[in-house]
């Protein structure tokens, strides 16, 4: 290319006439033309510390223009964060993964995975990424002695989901600040937030609030507005309301105790 012209050149390798009638064609064109030159910079985005920044954590290898209006609003939170190109990296060990959601504010990450014998067991850990990272000295208990820790640089709150299998569906309620994890047969919900109360009680971060028979539905998990909890299954789906749900408050049974012949992960402790 030169300036704003398009210059096709032969097969010119190894044949010294086509070489000379190319370098003839370029010399014809002239030289370059400082305007288009000039057009061309200012499309250009500035060096990172002189172009714009969204978000704090927009990543480096990103580059934004001034003067342009996004569609994104606070309505589309999920959007707005793809745009404004938020980007964080960690390092951290965790079970074989399955699943992961993450809360409409990016603010909570919950990852199912696969652990224990034979990858038996149902893992859920919830990484806290707006928190700042705990001190050594400066761990915190919660809910069941659980310990929300510092690792990989973001904090993380790793939780026993009393499963029967391993959990393959995970959702975030982002009204009642609830991570949803689901096997084949239930539904359990864990407090992320901490701060939002369930007729009267208020239960810590990490803690089982609900648990929800599913039945046949052994679907996708999803969460809609006015606390909605939806279950995909063959021919159907099922829908609860999480306003009207029975919670495990002082550590009371939700429905019928779940028979557990023939469950394959470990129950030695009672995690079902």
């Amino acid at each position: 290319m030169k300036d704003s012209r398009v210059i096709n050149l032969p097969n010119v390798h190894g044949r010294p006439r086509a070489i000379r009638r190319a370098k003839h064609l370029i010399d014809a064109l002239g030289p370059a033309n400082p305007a288009f030159d000039a057009a061309i910079d200012t499309q250009r985005p500035r060096p990172w510390p002189g172009s714009p920044h969204p978000h704090p954590k927009t990543t480096r290898l990103s580059r934004f223009r001034d003067g342009i209006t996004p569609s994104v609003t606070d309505a589309t939170p999920l959007a707005r964060t793809i745009y404004q190109a938020r980007c964080e990296v960690a390092a951290d060990t965790v079970a074989t993964p399955v699943s992961a959601a993450i809360s409409a504010d990016c603010s909570a990450l919950a990852l199912v995975g696969a652990g224990g014998w034979k990858n038996r067991d149902p893992t859920l850990t919830i990484y806290y990424l707006d928190e700042p990272a705990a001190a050594p000295n400066d761990d915190e208990d919660d809910a069941e002695r659980e310990e929300i820790r510092a690792y990989g640089g973001f904090r993380r709150m790793a939780l026993e989901p009393g499963l029967a299998d391993v959990a393959h569906a995970v959702a975030m309620d982002d009204t009642h600040l609830l991570a949803l994890v689901a096997d084949a047969d239930r539904i359990k919900t864990f407090a992320w937030g901490g701060d939002v109360a369930f007729g009267g009680w208020t239960p810590a971060r990490g803690t089982n609030v609900h648990t929800l028979d599913s039945e046949r539905h052994d679907g996708p998990v999803a969460v809609f507005p006015g606390g909605r909890v939806a279950r995909a299954g063959r021919g159907g789906v099922a829908l609860w309301s999480i306003e009207g749900l029975a919670t495990h408050e002082g550590g009371r049974r939700v429905g019928r105790k779940l028979n557990i012949e023939g469950v394959w992960r470990d129950n030695d402790d009672g995690e079902i």
